[in-house]
Protein backbone atom coordinates (compact mmCIF):
# COMPACT_ATOMS: atom_id res chain seq x y z
CA UNK A 1 0.00 0.00 0.00
CA UNK A 2 1.29 3.44 -0.72
CA UNK A 3 1.02 6.82 0.88
CA UNK A 4 3.26 9.54 -0.29
CA UNK A 5 4.49 13.03 0.04
CA UNK A 6 7.01 13.67 -2.67
CA UNK A 7 8.90 16.31 -4.57
CA UNK A 8 9.48 16.30 -8.30
CA UNK A 9 11.44 18.71 -10.44
CA UNK A 10 11.82 21.14 -7.55
CA UNK A 11 8.09 21.35 -6.90
CA UNK A 12 6.38 19.57 -4.02
CA UNK A 13 3.60 17.24 -5.12
CA UNK A 14 1.33 15.08 -3.01
CA UNK A 15 -0.22 11.78 -3.97
CA UNK A 16 -2.50 10.13 -1.45
CA UNK A 17 -3.74 6.63 -1.96
CA UNK A 18 -7.53 6.94 -1.74
CA UNK A 19 -7.58 3.42 -0.35
CA UNK A 20 -5.01 3.73 2.41
CA UNK A 21 -4.85 7.42 3.34
CA UNK A 22 -7.97 7.35 5.58
CA UNK A 23 -6.52 4.37 7.45
CA UNK A 24 -3.20 6.07 8.11
CA UNK A 25 -4.53 9.39 9.38
CA UNK A 26 -5.46 7.92 12.75
CA UNK A 27 -2.03 6.31 13.10
CA UNK A 28 -0.42 9.68 12.43
CA UNK A 29 -2.72 11.32 14.95
CA UNK A 30 -1.95 8.69 17.59
CA UNK A 31 1.79 9.08 16.94
CA UNK A 32 1.51 12.82 17.63
CA UNK A 33 -0.05 12.41 21.08
CA UNK A 34 2.37 13.33 23.86
CA UNK A 35 0.37 11.36 26.43
CA UNK A 36 -1.68 8.16 26.03
CA UNK A 37 -5.20 8.81 24.80
CA UNK A 38 -7.85 8.29 27.49
CA UNK A 39 -11.47 7.84 26.32
CA UNK A 40 -14.14 9.66 28.33
CA UNK A 41 -17.29 8.20 26.73
CA UNK A 42 -19.12 5.37 28.45
CA UNK A 43 -20.29 2.58 26.16
CA UNK A 44 -23.05 -0.01 26.51
CA UNK A 45 -20.91 -2.25 28.71
CA UNK A 46 -20.35 0.61 31.14
CA UNK A 47 -16.68 0.74 30.20
CA UNK A 48 -14.87 3.48 28.28
CA UNK A 49 -13.80 1.07 25.52
CA UNK A 50 -16.34 -0.14 22.93
CA UNK A 51 -17.01 -3.85 22.39
CA UNK A 52 -17.96 -5.66 19.20
CA UNK A 53 -19.26 -9.22 18.94
CA UNK A 54 -18.17 -11.06 15.80
CA UNK A 55 -20.56 -13.60 14.28
CA UNK A 56 -18.27 -16.03 12.50
CA UNK A 57 -18.70 -19.77 11.95
CA UNK A 58 -17.04 -22.66 10.15
CA UNK A 59 -13.33 -22.77 9.41
CA UNK A 60 -12.99 -18.99 9.82
CA UNK A 61 -13.94 -19.40 13.48
CA UNK A 62 -11.23 -21.97 14.24
CA UNK A 63 -8.34 -21.26 11.89
CA UNK A 64 -6.10 -18.19 11.73
CA UNK A 65 -8.67 -16.03 9.92
CA UNK A 66 -10.17 -14.64 13.13
CA UNK A 67 -7.11 -14.53 15.38
CA UNK A 68 -4.84 -12.93 12.78
CA UNK A 69 -7.33 -10.20 11.91
CA UNK A 70 -7.80 -9.11 15.54
CA UNK A 71 -4.14 -9.50 16.54
CA UNK A 72 -3.31 -5.80 16.46
CA UNK A 73 -6.46 -5.01 18.46
CA UNK A 74 -5.48 -7.56 21.11
CA UNK A 75 -1.86 -6.36 21.13
CA UNK A 76 -2.93 -2.73 21.57
CA UNK A 77 -1.44 -1.56 18.25
CA UNK A 78 -4.54 0.19 16.93
CA UNK A 79 -4.74 3.98 17.24
CA UNK A 80 -7.96 3.71 19.27
CA UNK A 81 -8.81 0.71 21.47
CA UNK A 82 -11.77 -1.65 21.33
CA UNK A 83 -12.64 -5.15 22.45
CA UNK A 84 -13.55 -7.97 20.07
CA UNK A 85 -15.12 -11.28 21.00
CA UNK A 86 -16.77 -14.32 19.37
CA UNK A 87 -18.77 -14.96 22.54
CA UNK A 88 -22.39 -14.53 21.42
CA UNK A 89 -23.59 -14.33 25.04
CA UNK A 90 -22.04 -10.85 25.13
CA UNK A 91 -24.38 -9.45 22.46
CA UNK A 92 -26.53 -7.41 24.86
CA UNK A 93 -23.45 -5.57 26.16
CA UNK A 94 -21.86 -5.09 22.75
CA UNK A 95 -21.82 -1.74 21.00
CA UNK A 96 -22.04 -3.41 17.59
CA UNK A 97 -22.34 -6.84 16.02
CA UNK A 98 -20.08 -7.76 13.11
CA UNK A 99 -21.61 -10.47 10.90
CA UNK A 100 -19.46 -12.35 8.41
CA UNK A 101 -21.46 -12.93 5.23
CA UNK A 102 -19.83 -16.25 4.41
CA UNK A 103 -20.79 -17.51 7.89
CA UNK A 104 -24.42 -16.51 7.42
CA UNK A 105 -26.88 -19.20 6.33
CA UNK A 106 -30.22 -17.45 6.86
CA UNK A 107 -31.30 -14.34 8.79
CA UNK A 108 -33.57 -16.54 10.93
CA UNK A 109 -30.63 -18.68 12.00
CA UNK A 110 -28.62 -15.61 13.01
CA UNK A 111 -31.52 -14.18 15.00
CA UNK A 112 -31.91 -17.47 16.87
CA UNK A 113 -28.27 -17.41 17.90
CA UNK A 114 -28.08 -13.71 18.76
CA UNK A 115 -31.43 -13.35 20.47
CA UNK A 116 -33.86 -10.38 20.36
CA UNK A 117 -32.46 -7.48 18.39
CA UNK A 118 -31.89 -4.03 19.85
CA UNK A 119 -32.59 -1.40 17.12
CA UNK A 120 -30.00 0.97 18.63
CA UNK A 121 -27.21 -1.59 18.17
CA UNK A 122 -25.61 -1.50 14.67
CA UNK A 123 -25.34 -4.81 12.87
CA UNK A 124 -22.41 -4.56 10.49
CA UNK A 125 -21.97 -6.64 7.34
CA UNK A 126 -18.40 -7.97 6.97
CA UNK A 127 -16.99 -9.62 3.86
CA UNK A 128 -13.50 -9.91 2.35
CA UNK A 129 -14.58 -11.30 -1.01
CA UNK A 130 -16.81 -10.04 -3.80
CA UNK A 131 -20.46 -11.02 -4.11
CA UNK A 132 -19.34 -13.75 -6.52
CA UNK A 133 -17.74 -15.76 -3.70
CA UNK A 134 -19.31 -14.39 -0.51
CA UNK A 135 -22.15 -16.95 -0.43
CA UNK A 136 -20.07 -19.90 -1.62
CA UNK A 137 -20.60 -21.85 1.63
CA UNK A 138 -24.31 -21.52 2.43
CA UNK A 139 -25.50 -20.16 -0.96
CA UNK A 140 -27.35 -17.44 0.89
CA UNK A 141 -29.87 -15.48 -1.17
CA UNK A 142 -28.83 -11.85 -0.83
CA UNK A 143 -32.43 -10.70 -1.28
CA UNK A 144 -33.28 -12.30 2.09
CA UNK A 145 -30.98 -9.82 3.82
CA UNK A 146 -33.06 -6.71 3.12
CA UNK A 147 -33.36 -4.48 6.22
CA UNK A 148 -30.97 -6.79 8.08
CA UNK A 149 -27.80 -4.68 8.28
CA UNK A 150 -27.20 -1.14 9.47
CA UNK A 151 -23.59 -0.69 8.42
CA UNK A 152 -21.05 -2.25 6.07
CA UNK A 153 -17.41 -3.29 6.31
CA UNK A 154 -16.29 -4.00 2.77
CA UNK A 155 -13.71 -3.15 0.11
CA UNK A 156 -15.85 -0.57 -1.71
CA UNK A 157 -15.45 3.17 -1.31
CA UNK A 158 -19.07 3.57 -0.21
CA UNK A 159 -18.70 1.13 2.71
CA UNK A 160 -18.96 2.54 6.23
CA UNK A 161 -15.68 0.84 7.12
CA UNK A 162 -13.39 0.15 4.22
CA UNK A 163 -11.27 -3.01 4.16
CA UNK A 164 -7.89 -3.11 2.79
CA UNK A 165 -7.52 -7.58 0.77
CA UNK A 166 15.41 -1.26 -2.69
CA UNK A 167 17.74 -1.12 -5.05
CA UNK A 168 17.77 -2.72 -8.45
CA UNK A 169 21.19 -3.79 -9.62
CA UNK A 170 20.47 -7.09 -11.35
CA UNK A 171 18.26 -5.98 -14.25
CA UNK A 172 19.90 -8.15 -16.91
CA UNK A 173 19.69 -11.31 -14.81
CA UNK A 174 15.99 -10.97 -14.11
CA UNK A 175 13.36 -13.16 -15.69
CA UNK A 176 10.51 -11.59 -17.61
CA UNK A 177 7.15 -12.14 -15.88
CA UNK A 178 5.57 -14.15 -13.08
CA UNK A 179 2.06 -14.81 -11.78
CA UNK A 180 0.74 -16.58 -8.69
CA UNK A 181 -2.78 -17.94 -9.24
CA UNK A 182 -4.43 -20.62 -7.11
CA UNK A 183 -8.10 -19.76 -7.53
CA UNK A 184 -8.77 -21.39 -10.88
CA UNK A 185 -12.45 -20.47 -11.28
CA UNK A 186 -11.92 -17.95 -14.05
CA UNK A 187 -14.76 -15.45 -13.52
CA UNK A 188 -12.43 -12.55 -14.37
CA UNK A 189 -10.93 -14.14 -17.47
CA UNK A 190 -7.45 -13.78 -16.01
CA UNK A 191 -6.32 -17.35 -16.68
CA UNK A 192 -7.52 -17.15 -20.27
CA UNK A 193 -5.53 -13.94 -20.66
CA UNK A 194 -2.39 -15.47 -19.10
CA UNK A 195 -2.58 -18.57 -21.30
CA UNK A 196 -2.91 -16.38 -24.38
CA UNK A 197 -0.05 -14.20 -23.19
CA UNK A 198 2.17 -17.27 -22.79
CA UNK A 199 1.87 -17.87 -26.53
CA UNK A 200 3.80 -14.65 -27.15
CA UNK A 201 6.21 -14.38 -24.20
CA UNK A 202 7.53 -16.36 -21.26
CA UNK A 203 5.36 -16.17 -18.15
CA UNK A 204 6.12 -18.36 -15.13
CA UNK A 205 2.82 -19.40 -13.55
CA UNK A 206 2.95 -20.50 -9.89
CA UNK A 207 0.16 -21.93 -7.76
CA UNK A 208 -2.61 -24.44 -8.25
CA UNK A 209 -3.40 -23.07 -11.70
CA UNK A 210 0.18 -23.34 -12.97
CA UNK A 211 2.98 -25.87 -13.23
CA UNK A 212 5.35 -24.21 -10.74
CA UNK A 213 5.24 -24.18 -6.95
CA UNK A 214 6.63 -21.93 -4.25
CA UNK A 215 5.52 -22.42 -0.68
CA UNK A 216 1.81 -22.37 0.08
CA UNK A 217 -1.01 -20.13 -1.10
CA UNK A 218 -1.36 -16.96 0.99
CA UNK A 219 -4.81 -16.06 2.26
CA UNK A 220 -6.15 -13.46 4.66
CA UNK A 221 -6.11 -16.00 7.52
CA UNK A 222 -2.33 -16.46 7.20
CA UNK A 223 -0.07 -14.44 9.45
CA UNK A 224 2.84 -13.37 7.26
CA UNK A 225 5.13 -10.38 6.87
CA UNK A 226 5.60 -9.02 3.36
CA UNK A 227 9.30 -8.33 3.76
CA UNK A 228 10.01 -11.91 4.93
CA UNK A 229 7.63 -13.94 2.74
CA UNK A 230 9.97 -16.08 0.64
CA UNK A 231 7.81 -16.34 -2.50
CA UNK A 232 7.05 -12.63 -2.69
CA UNK A 233 10.74 -11.96 -2.13
CA UNK A 234 11.65 -14.44 -4.87
CA UNK A 235 9.26 -12.81 -7.34
CA UNK A 236 10.14 -9.23 -6.39
CA UNK A 237 13.87 -9.73 -6.71
CA UNK A 238 14.01 -12.06 -9.71
CA UNK A 239 11.34 -10.87 -12.17
CA UNK A 240 10.72 -7.64 -14.05
CA UNK A 241 6.91 -7.88 -14.12
CA UNK A 242 4.30 -9.37 -11.79
CA UNK A 243 0.87 -10.16 -13.23
CA UNK A 244 -1.38 -8.94 -10.41
CA UNK A 245 -4.68 -10.04 -11.94
CA UNK A 246 -7.72 -10.00 -9.66
CA UNK A 247 -10.06 -12.99 -9.42
CA UNK A 248 -13.04 -10.70 -10.01
CA UNK A 249 -13.49 -7.43 -11.87
CA UNK A 250 -15.71 -5.37 -9.59
CA UNK A 251 -16.08 -1.71 -8.65
CA UNK A 252 -13.26 -0.66 -6.25
CA UNK A 253 -12.07 -4.28 -5.84
CA UNK A 254 -8.33 -4.38 -5.13
CA UNK A 255 -6.81 -7.07 -2.95
CA UNK A 256 -3.60 -7.24 -0.98
CA UNK A 257 -1.73 -8.87 -3.88
CA UNK A 258 -0.98 -5.55 -5.53
CA UNK A 259 -0.01 -3.72 -2.36
CA UNK A 260 2.27 -6.54 -1.24
CA UNK A 261 4.26 -6.10 -4.44
CA UNK A 262 5.00 -2.42 -3.86
CA UNK A 263 7.56 -3.40 -1.26
CA UNK A 264 9.73 -4.88 -4.03
CA UNK A 265 11.35 -3.35 -7.15
CA UNK A 266 9.02 -4.99 -9.64
CA UNK A 267 6.45 -3.50 -12.02
CA UNK A 268 2.89 -4.77 -11.48
CA UNK A 269 0.76 -5.56 -14.51
CA UNK A 270 -2.83 -5.29 -13.37
CA UNK A 271 -6.22 -6.52 -14.53
CA UNK A 272 -8.77 -4.70 -12.46
CA UNK A 273 -11.98 -2.69 -12.69
CA UNK A 274 -11.01 -0.24 -9.93
CA UNK A 275 -9.73 3.23 -10.74
CA UNK A 276 -6.01 2.80 -10.18
CA UNK A 277 -5.28 6.49 -10.70
CA UNK A 278 -6.64 7.08 -7.18
CA UNK A 279 -4.71 4.17 -5.68
CA UNK A 280 -1.26 4.17 -7.27
CA UNK A 281 1.37 6.80 -8.10
CA UNK A 282 1.45 7.86 -11.74
CA UNK A 283 3.36 5.56 -14.11
CA UNK A 284 3.82 2.85 -11.49
CA UNK A 285 1.84 0.03 -13.14
CA UNK A 286 0.66 -1.30 -16.52
CA UNK A 287 -3.04 -1.98 -17.15
CA UNK A 288 -3.41 -5.24 -19.09
CA UNK A 289 -6.97 -4.37 -20.10
CA UNK A 290 -5.61 -1.67 -22.39
CA UNK A 291 -3.86 -4.31 -24.51
CA UNK A 292 -4.52 -7.60 -26.19
CA UNK A 293 -2.24 -10.37 -24.88
CA UNK A 294 -0.12 -10.07 -28.01
CA UNK A 295 0.16 -6.30 -27.63
CA UNK A 296 1.06 -6.62 -23.96
CA UNK A 297 3.74 -9.19 -24.78
CA UNK A 298 5.30 -6.75 -27.25
CA UNK A 299 5.26 -3.94 -24.67
CA UNK A 300 6.77 -6.00 -21.85
CA UNK A 301 9.49 -7.53 -23.99
CA UNK A 302 10.34 -4.07 -25.33
CA UNK A 303 10.69 -2.70 -21.78
CA UNK A 304 12.81 -5.70 -20.81
CA UNK A 305 15.24 -4.83 -23.61
CA UNK A 306 15.33 -1.13 -22.72
CA UNK A 307 16.29 -0.71 -19.04
CA UNK A 308 16.01 3.08 -19.09
CA UNK A 309 12.38 2.92 -20.19
CA UNK A 310 11.64 0.17 -17.67
CA UNK A 311 13.23 2.24 -14.87
CA UNK A 312 10.65 4.99 -15.42
CA UNK A 313 8.02 2.66 -13.88
CA UNK A 314 10.09 2.63 -10.67
CA UNK A 315 10.73 6.38 -10.51
CA UNK A 316 7.95 6.77 -7.95
CA UNK A 317 10.17 5.07 -5.37
CA UNK A 318 12.28 8.21 -5.15
CA UNK A 319 9.33 10.16 -3.80
CA UNK A 320 6.92 7.69 -2.19
CA UNK A 321 7.24 5.35 0.78
CA UNK A 322 5.52 1.94 0.61
CA UNK A 323 3.64 0.93 3.75
CA UNK A 324 3.41 -2.69 4.83
CA UNK A 325 0.22 -2.45 6.87
CA UNK A 326 -1.16 -5.96 6.53
CA UNK A 327 -4.06 -8.17 7.50
CA UNK A 328 -3.45 -7.92 11.24
CA UNK A 329 -4.42 -4.28 11.20
CA UNK A 330 -7.51 -4.18 8.97
CA UNK A 331 -9.90 -4.36 11.92
CA UNK A 332 -8.34 -1.30 13.57
CA UNK A 333 -10.63 0.92 11.50
CA UNK A 334 -13.56 -0.84 13.14
CA UNK A 335 -12.25 0.27 16.53
CA UNK A 336 -11.94 3.87 15.30
CA UNK A 337 -15.48 3.92 13.93
CA UNK A 338 -16.89 2.52 17.18
CA UNK A 339 -15.63 5.67 18.91
CA UNK A 340 -17.51 7.98 16.52
CA UNK A 341 -21.10 8.95 17.47
CA UNK A 342 -22.35 9.10 13.87
CA UNK A 343 -21.72 5.38 13.53
CA UNK A 344 -24.71 4.76 15.80
CA UNK A 345 -27.16 6.99 13.94
CA UNK A 346 -30.21 5.19 12.58
CA UNK A 347 -29.39 3.55 9.26
CA UNK A 348 -30.86 0.51 7.49
CA UNK A 349 -29.76 -1.12 4.25
CA UNK A 350 -33.23 -1.70 2.88
CA UNK A 351 -32.29 -3.44 -0.37
CA UNK A 352 -29.22 -5.50 0.43
CA UNK A 353 -28.91 -7.22 -2.94
CA UNK A 354 -28.95 -3.86 -4.72
CA UNK A 355 -26.19 -2.54 -2.44
CA UNK A 356 -24.08 -5.69 -2.33
CA UNK A 357 -24.48 -7.07 -5.87
CA UNK A 358 -25.73 -4.39 -8.25
CA UNK A 359 -23.52 -1.57 -6.98
CA UNK A 360 -20.45 -3.82 -6.99
CA UNK A 361 -20.86 -3.93 -10.76
CA UNK A 362 -18.74 -7.05 -11.15
CA UNK A 363 -17.42 -7.62 -14.67
CA UNK A 364 -17.83 -3.87 -15.08
CA UNK A 365 -18.46 -2.80 -18.65
CA UNK A 366 -17.94 -6.37 -19.79
CA UNK A 367 -14.19 -6.00 -19.19
CA UNK A 368 -13.67 -9.77 -18.98
CA UNK A 369 -13.84 -10.12 -22.75
CA UNK A 370 -12.67 -6.59 -23.55
CA UNK A 371 -9.33 -7.71 -24.94
CA UNK A 372 -10.98 -10.20 -27.29
CA UNK A 373 -12.49 -7.32 -29.25
CA UNK A 374 -9.23 -5.66 -30.19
Amino acid sequence: MTTAEGAAEGRRSVFEDAFLAPHLQWYRRAASWTTPWTPTVRFRSGENVPTVVVYVTGVQAVNGWYTNHIKDIVDGKCPLPCKVTKDLTQVKKADAVLIHIRSLSTPTDVLKKLGPRDPSQPWVMLEMETELLANSVHHTKYSTLDNFFNRTMYYRQDADIRLLHVTQDNFNSRKLAVAFISHCKDSAGRLTYVWELQKHMKVHLYGRCGNLTCGKSLYVDHNYHIEDEKCLKMAGNNYLFFLAFENALCEDYVKEKLYNLLFYPIVPVVMVAADYSTLMPPHSYINALQYTPQQLALKLTHLAKHPQEYAKYLEWRKYYQPSTVGGNRVFCDLCVRLHQPDFYKHNVIENFREWFVVRSNCNRNDTVVHWLRH
